[in-house]
């Protein structure tokens, strides 16, 4: 009851009631045990009142940080590998639907696809932009990455599109990402990317581009058969017969030339197509609209004499 490091009614070190080391209702540095609305000395730590100045206040628990061994990333409370996790491909929370991821990217098992719309979108209605939108969003993945190749379209062309995709994103309940690119990212980089979105080459010549076609051949071929999509946006240009031609020249789609439309009654003829979806059976062609030459039997929007305007290809 009294002895050095004892249970103490007073003595230092003990558990004391009063004494500076000890078990305190209040003194400096001690451990206060007191009821609700107690307060510790300077130092102290209160169990059930408001600490003091420089006091720690046991009632707020400290979270601890969750950490993740070289090599793996965080996703909720689980380490994961990012490069080859299905559920997580890439980052947290992307779901490969095949089940395969490699090198972060979800290698698809379905059809790849190539849409050839003959709407260059810098004028555009709500029931039009449902065929850019649902051509996007072919892709599984979400967000849906789009590698978007803007050289030398015109910016209300692609302003006009990109709008467009944004109002199926928000009626679909869907995400995007677009990352501009240029012809190095199709040759070197294709397979980062869910869609390949091709817009009107308003500046380029027949020359350049038949040259981007060859050049492209080859990797648009390996990003078709990974189970993805190239969307080519078409219209009229005064310097060359039509963008077509880059996949063309590429052997992934049998066109011959394009004539402009605009103005005239469109028909959706592949009601079922998933390219059709809210797109109203007839509309009108806006301006710098074009149909195309072409035997490709995948038609999903004609005119009326039947000349095809939005082809469907799938690989």
């Amino acid at each position: 009851a009294g002895g050095a490091g004892g249970v103490n009614a007073g003595g230092a070190g003990g558990v004391n009631a009063g004494g500076a080391g000890g078990v305190s209702a209040g003194g400096a540095g001690g451990v206060n045990a007191g009821g609700a609305g107690g307060v510790s000395g300077a130092g102290g730590i209160a169990m059930g009142g408001s600490s003091g100045a420089g006091g720690v206040d046991a009632s707020v628990p400290e979270v601890p940080v969750f950490t993740c061994d070289a090599g793996l990333s965080v996703c909720g409370a689980t380490c994961v590998t990012v490069t080859t996790d299905p559920d997580n491909c890439g980052g947290c929370g992307v779901r490969c639907g095949s089940g395969l991821c490699m090198a972060g990217v979800c290698q698809q098992q379905g059809a790849g696809h190539v849409v050839v719309i003959g709407h260059d979108y810098a004028v555009n209605r709500t029931g039009m932009n449902n065929l850019v939108g649902n051509a996007v969003f072919l892709a599984d993945r979400d967000p849906v990455i789009v590698l978007s190749l803007e050289s030398g379209a015109d910016p209300a062309s692609v302003a006009g599109t990109v709008a467009a995709i944004n109002q199926v994103a928000s009626e679909r309940g869907r995400r995007w990402v677009r990352a501009s690119g240029h012809s190095v990212d199709v040759i070197n980089n294709t397979l980062s990317y869910d869609v390949v979105l091709i817009h009107p080459h308003q500046s380029s010549s027949d020359a350049q581009l038949l040259a981007l076609g060859a050049a492209w051949s080859t990797p648009l071929s390996d990003f078709l058969a990974a189970g993805k999509t190239v969307v080519q946006i078409e219209g009229s240009s005064p310097s060359n017969g039509g963008t077509y031609k880059i996949l063309s020249s590429a052997g992934l789609i049998a066109i011959a030339g394009h004539a402009d439309v605009t103005g005239q009654t469109l028909t959706v003829i592949a009601p079922s197509d998933a390219i059709s979806l809210r797109v109203p059976r007839t509309y009108r062609a806006e301006v710098n609209s074009v149909s195309f030459t072409s035997t490709e039997p995948n038609v999903v929007v004609s005119t009326m004499l039947g000349a095809p305007v939005v082809i469907h290809r799938t690989f």
